[in-house]
């Protein structure tokens, strides 16, 4: 069921730090992590990052949209998201995309007019733009998109050959073959006994 664009803004004006809401934002990463990936909108892509502090790989969900072989990805938390925090510490990035797989990518923040205007031709499907620049006080509109540039963090990422970062696999799609087990195991336990006459 799709979010009303009133909820949607209730759900994104408090940054997830903890919690049932940072548990609602993982949700798309750990559904790709149980094998749901090859379901997902294209638009969805896995994001992985260098962690700044801990150089270990850290991982997200974000929306993007492709313009001319660049990936552009517009920052919902604004500066205050980890994984653009990450990017301003370590370009190199990898990105995976449902159904096309995963490539290296060179990630950097995006205040070029002519982008924002073409990005905004293709975001304007999203359901997500529309409320997040309305959090901002941001008009709904391309002059006002362009306008307010310097406050709307979008990134370009410029795919690469090689891969910096090992990419997620559905590490969790085990789950599957469990669950599969148990309910054979649970058919056969309550399966009735038939009484034979003598």
């Amino acid at each position: 069921m799709a979010l009303s664009e009133a909820r949607y803004r209730d759900i994104i004006a408090v940054y997830p730090q903890q919690g049932g809401r940072r548990w609602l934002f993982k949700a798309p990463l750990y559904a790709w992590r149980l094998g749901f990936g090859a379901f997902m909108p294209p638009t969805f892509v896995l994001l992985t990052t260098r962690g700044r502090k801990s150089g270990l790989p850290r991982r997200t969900m974000v929306e993007s949209t492709l313009v001319d072989g660049n990936y552009y990805v517009i920052s919902a938390w604004g500066e205050r998201a980890d994984w653009l925090k990450n990017i301003e510490s370590d370009p190199n990035v990898t990105l995976q995309v449902p159904r096309v797989g995963a490539f290296g990518g060179k990630a950097k923040r995006c205040t070029d007019e002519a982008h924002f205007r073409l990005v905004f031709q293709h975001f304007q499907r999203s359901p997500a733009l529309k409320p997040y620049l309305e959090q901002l006080g941001i008009p709904f509109t391309l002059e006002a998109f362009i306008e307010n540039k310097d406050r709307i963090f979008m990134v370009v990422i410029t795919p690469l050959a090689d891969l910096p970062l090992p990419p997620q696999n559905a590490d969790w799609a085990w789950v599957w073959a469990v669950l599969a087990v148990l309910l054979a195991l649970g058919r056969l336990v309550r399966r009735p006994k038939v009484v034979r006459s003598v």
